[in-house]
């Protein structure tokens, strides 16, 4: 494991203990300066490599679109692709595989993870403040799709911001 993977695990772990969104949006805007200031050489075929997140968070037919949505903020922060698959053996069972250059995809897989913890943290706190009328399961699931997707949204905003920033930060600073 090289140092960049290695800062940036421990960043995720730290972020995922501490379980606050703050936390969460600084390790996804420090692994897109650390990704960005990276160099690699991106014409040499052997660099090319995949990683499958081996944790399903979705599990049915149709990919919902704040999940497709999480993962395109992953791959802007780390600079990589994604495709859906399925789980060998398992019916539905939604996989998300990274395709990238070096470790970058490992790297998506562990802020994916991250990024749907905090965010069921967020949905089941959310959840306990703001649903308590009662309603038909299908409205509850807009309800909940809506708010992952605002959720999402705001993740993707705070990435655009880092991108438009006036002074470079240091990446001594980063670490």
């Amino acid at each position: 494991m090289s140092g960049l993977l290695f800062i940036i695990r421990r960043m995720v772990k730290s972020a995922d203990r501490r379980g606050e969104l703050a936390d969460v949006t600084s390790v996804l805007c420090r692994t897109y300066c650390l990704i960005k200031a990276q160099t690699v050489d991106e014409g040499v075929p052997a660099a090319e490599r995949e990683y499958t997140c081996a944790r399903s968070f979705c599990n049915v037919r149709i990919v919902p679109a704040w999940f497709s949505a999480l993962t395109a903020v992953v791959c802007q922060a780390v600079g990589c692709r994604w495709y859906f698959g399925r789980l060998p053996g398992l019916k539905f069972r939604r996989s998300v595989t990274f395709c990238g250059i070096g470790e970058r995809p490992e790297v998506a897989g562990c802020l994916l993870v991250l990024l749907y913890g905090q965010m069921e943290r967020d949905m089941e706190t959310w959840q306990k403040v703001c649903c308590r009328e009662r309603l038909k399961t299908v409205q509850t699931r807009a309800r909940e799709d809506k708010w992952r997707i605002s959720w999402t949204a705001d993740l993707w905003s705070a990435l655009s911001k880092q991108d438009t920033l006036p002074g470079k930060q240091k990446i001594s600073d980063i670490r």
